[in-house]
């Protein structure tokens, strides 16, 4: 299938999305690490307990029932999401679900975020975060309370709240920009090529109405216009195959490599929620209009002195304009 033709229906849309997980899981499976996708009405169809069941074959009952209550509260709280867990013969399982977007294209952009977010669990540091990963359970199977192995975590393991907050920063932007570089490269030479290009565009803009919480991690629209704008002016060889299709090896190399070079150092983000974070929320408080609002942040000292701000302010322009 095209990805001309995945555009045109829901049911096309999700058949591809699946068909891109397949072709990028071969980058993640192997003895000790299996990964799976599903879209969250199918999980809640099949009933969580069942999948749980199925997919991770644990045969600790008091293990396996945490499994089930984390998976189906998180999906309660934030529809979608990757989670790790361990599996029989201590075999890492990566499942990414995603919600049902409306759109063909809102969709599509969904479901390669989530791959994406399969091949971070994989790739991204994975011995520091597979050992957490397995003392968390270890704490959770004790009755240890998620916010209390939280707290240990922070106050017992140097760096884990820096580590922690830098990775999460990196993993919501490369996610919008591994998504928006496949989608446009994938539409090049057909007559959606421009209308894909705005979409993505703007689905990595709108992320920074969420920069008061998030931090830098919403600033992935000023690393999705780089690349777009390389895309276009001769750049989408680098990120493709022998066969001339999206090659997510690369993909993932250089949105990463990208993203730890946009220009914030690690304090930059670690302190962006409280330090940026609590300029902008001041400032949505005195001036909630959003075109006057960017007026006044353009002429503030912090906007000039803060490359996170002039990111986040190139994003909401952007909104604003269209």
């Amino acid at each position: 299938m095209n990805f001309t033709q995945a555009l045109s229906n829901i049911n096309q849309a999700r058949l591809f999305v699946v068909s891109e997980f397949a072709r990028a899981q071969a980058l993640v499976h192997d003895t000790k690490t299996l990964c799976h996708f599903v879209f969250k009405d199918e999980m809640n169809a099949a009933d969580v307990k069942k999948y749980v069941a199925s997919v991770f074959q644990n045969q600790n009952p008091p293990r396996a029932k945490l499994y089930e209550s984390f998976l189906q509260k998180t999906l309660n709280e934030h529809q979608q999401g990757v989670f790790m867990v361990t599996g029989a013969k201590e075999i890492r399982h990566i499942l990414a679900v995603a919600s049902c977007a409306e759109t063909p294209a809102g969709l599509i952009y969904e479901g390669l975020m989530k791959i994406i977010g399969v091949l971070q669990a994989a790739q991204l540091y994975p011995e520091y975060f597979e050992n957490l990963e397995k003392r968390f359970w270890e704490l959770r199977e004790k009755g240890v309370s998620q916010a209390q192995i939280e707290k240990t975590f922070k106050s017992t393991i140097f760096n884990y709240e820096k580590v922690k907050t830098i990775t999460n920063a990196y993993k919501m932007m490369q996610a919008h920009t591994a998504a928006a570089v496949y989608m446009c490269l994938a539409a090049r030479g057909t007559k959606l090529e421009e209308n894909i290009k705005a979409f993505a565009l703007k689905q990595s803009a709108e992320i920074s109405n969420d920069f008061c919480t998030l931090g830098a991690g919403a600033n992935a629209f000023a690393v999705v216009s780089k690349l777009l704008a390389q895309i276009e002016t001769g750049g989408a060889k680098a990120y493709l195959s022998a066969e001339n299709l999206p090659d997510w090896r690369k993909i993932f190399d250089y949105t990463l490599a990208a993203v730890k070079n946009v220009g914030y150092s690690a304090h930059q983000i670690m302190d962006a929620p409280a330090k940026e974070g609590a300029f902008l929320k001041a400032l949505v408080k005195e001036y909630p209009k959003p075109r006057e609002r960017l007026n006044v942040l353009k002429w503030s000292a912090e906007y000039k002195a803060s490359l996170l701000l002039q990111d986040y302010a190139a994003a909401q322009a952007f909104l604003l304009a269209n």
